[in-house]
């Protein structure tokens, strides 16, 4: 599994939501399950800028990039820039560091 994590600060309700519909079409050809969609994430630790965090998983690291470079999501994601800030990574399943108590 591959998850792309959005932090999202919105300013134009209207496009953004534009581009939430272009995305669905594009999701389902990449194999892509939006898995949470937070509008109002309770800050732990930090300073958190931003409005919304987004997490959407894909099958593997491949289906997360070729959705990312596709065609269709690069005209879409023109909506998002105009409508927003935010900062996007791709979170790839990998290695794990496990903790251990030290004595």
């Amino acid at each position: 599994m591959s998850y792309i994590i959005a932090n999202i600060t919105i300013h134009d309700s209207e496009t953004y939501q534009k581009y939430v519909d272009g995305n669905t079409k594009v999701f389902k050809k990449f194999g892509a399950e939006v898995i949470l969609v937070e509008e109002n994430p309770k800050v732990l630790e930090g300073k958190w800028n931003y409005g919304h965090i987004v997490l959407v998983k894909f099958p593997d690291e491949s289906s997360a990039q070729r959705f990312y470079d596709s065609p269709e999501y690069q005209e879409n994601v023109k909506l998002r820039w105009k409508s927003s800030d935010s900062t996007l990574i791709l979170a790839r399943e990998g290695i794990h560091h496990h903790i251990t108590e030290t004595p």
